[in-house]
């Protein structure tokens, strides 16, 4: 179940009414009930003024954000309008920019469009398209356009936690098995030297001790059983010495 700050919610669609009824449904098994729940709450509990607070939290197609934006929002208002601005000549961008102000002088706020993939001209003839629709209708074009970007940050938004766990899960696993290898190797040198000094010093074995040095590595620093060990140590030396610490239960951790 996923939770996340009101904030986090604030980068994906631009409302504090939307944030706030975000968290209060939260937390969200999946993205698809965040998605879904989003879309309850942005067409039927976030009122005309939070939409246009919503409108107004993205910057103009072709255009980067400002400074007080939220950073994840910026962020990712650069990626959606990447085509956009790859696609563009100088001539296309300024013409954007012109048909900009003419929809955002005549409808009150600026033109929205979920630009993600799109290049300039695509969005410039949308732009021309929807100019001479009646200011409700584009009222409701332009959420529907919100709802989409939302959509696609929450999905982003969903992604970027479960990377964050996994990664973290990772490394505190490989932490415990590297611990837990050196636990054993520790157990096995102080009860070998402690039962057999004699054999551990004596030099005729000096094969067993270049084997025994060379597992060093292998039992500190890597998931490896003592029986595997032991096992390998008998067949190495035909002599190996039958003794009590090797047939003592030990309680180690299986991998």
């Amino acid at each position: 179940m996923e939770r996340y700050e009101e904030e986090e919610y604030l980068a994906c669609c631009g409302s504090t009414q939307f944030a706030k009824e975000m968290v209060k449904a939260s937390p969200f098994a999946s993205v698809q009930e965040a998605v879904s729940a989003a879309r309850d709450i942005w067409f039927n509990k976030v009122d005309v003024n939070g939409w246009l607070e919503a409108f107004s939290a993205h910057p103009q197609i072709g255009q980067s954000p400002s400074p007080d934006h939220i950073a994840a929002a910026a962020q990712w208002s650069k990626g959606e309008q990447s085509t956009a601005l790859a696609t563009g000549t100088t001539s296309t961008l300024q013409e954007l920019s012109d048909w900009n102000a003419r929809y955002r002088h005549k409808f009150g706020f600026i033109f929205l469009i979920c630009a993600s993939g799109r290049s300039t001209a695509e969005i410039l003839a949308d732009l021309k398209k929807r100019y001479p629709n009646r200011p409700i209708v584009e009222f409701e074009i332009a959420a529907q356009e919100q709802m989409k970007v939302t959509e696609l940050r929450l999905a982003k938004l969903f992604s970027s936690k479960i990377k964050s766990t996994s990664k973290g899960n990772e490394h505190a696993t490989v932490s415990v098995k590297k611990a837990e290898g050196g636990c054993i190797f520790a157990i096995f040198i102080v009860g070998f030297i402690y039962l057999e000094p004699s054999f551990f010093l004596s030099w005729k074995h000096h094969g067993f001790l270049s084997f025994f040095t060379a597992c060093i590595p292998i039992l500190a620093f890597s998931p490896f059983s003592c029986n595997t060990f032991l096992n390998s140590l008998c067949m190495c030396n035909a002599n190996f010495p039958v003794n009590p610490f090797f047939t003592v239960p030990i309680c180690y951790p299986q991998f």
